[in-house]
């Protein structure tokens, strides 16, 4: 996959996390850390340095976290160092939000609190297995995550017997980051697939506490998943600083 941030892109930071082992007791026959069976945990040392843990499912009720753990600097994001579990324990834990709601398809935005928040596809899903992604809401509920995509995404199965051999997953994704009662935009991002799954990645992602909204863009692992060694972080509250100044200008 690829992608660009169009609207504030120095909010949104690509992060570059060392590698991590599934944790002991997770579901049976796991052999990799992936988008699905688990997802990161993340805390926050200050107002620039975040430490990411990742958590991974016991096909049961818990979620069990992974003994690696890494600092990174939203500011150099090209740089992480690992972090003991000390250090883990004293940072303040980051609470991750998957809460939201379907669209409906026959119309081009969702509505909550306030006027319509807009889509940036053509539609909510492109052809294939075509059901609409979640839109997703912070905590607080005052900023949320519109999701689309258009292309297709056609995965087969060997028990169908017209079947080529071949899945077709290629095309264009979006999200759109507003404030809820405003419907100020606040990030915007664009970009394209091939043989990754939006429900791979846009289906993932999530906010953590009311500032970050974190996509996994770390591509498919040998096995088709999605990896999480890689994962843009955005910064909504930058990005409403940003918005204030412009709208500021404008007076």
């Amino acid at each position: 996959m690829t992608y660009q941030v169009p609207l504030y892109p120095d909010t949104c930071h690509e992060v570059h996390l060392g590698s991590f082992t599934v944790p002991k007791g997770a579901a049976a026959g796991m052999d990799h850390v992936e988008a699905g069976n688990c997802h990161p945990d993340i805390s926050t040392n200050n107002e620039v340095e975040l430490y990411v843990g990742i958590e991974c499912t016991n096909n049961l009720t818990r979620w069990l976290l992974s003994p690696q753990k890494y600092a990174v600097d939203l500011n150099r994001t090209s740089r992480y160092h690992r972090i003991t579990e000390e250090a883990w324990q004293a940072a303040k834990p980051l609470l991750r939000s998957t809460d939201g709601f379907f669209p409906r398809t026959d119309e081009p935005g969702v509505r909550y609190r306030g006027p319509v928040l807009e889509r940036s596809g053509p539609s909510w899903s492109g052809k294939g297995f075509n059901a609409p992604l979640p839109t997703f809401l912070n905590n607080s509920k005052n900023r949320i995550a519109v999701n689309s995509w258009d292309g297709i995404n056609d995965v087969g199965s060997i028990l169908d017997p017209t079947w080529s051999g071949r899945n077709h997953i290629k095309g264009d994704f979006w999200v759109d980051i507003y404030e809820t009662e405003s419907a100020r935009p606040l990030v915007r991002i664009k970009g394209s697939f091939k043989n990754a799954e939006p429900y791979h990645f846009q289906n993932e992602a999530a906010w953590y506490g009311d500032r970050y909204y974190v996509l996994p863009v770390g591509g498919t692992l040998g096995n088709g998943e999605f990896g999480l060694q890689r994962l843009l972080i955005c910064d909504a509250d930058a990005a409403a600083r940003k918005d204030n100044t412009r709208l500021k200008d404008r007076k």
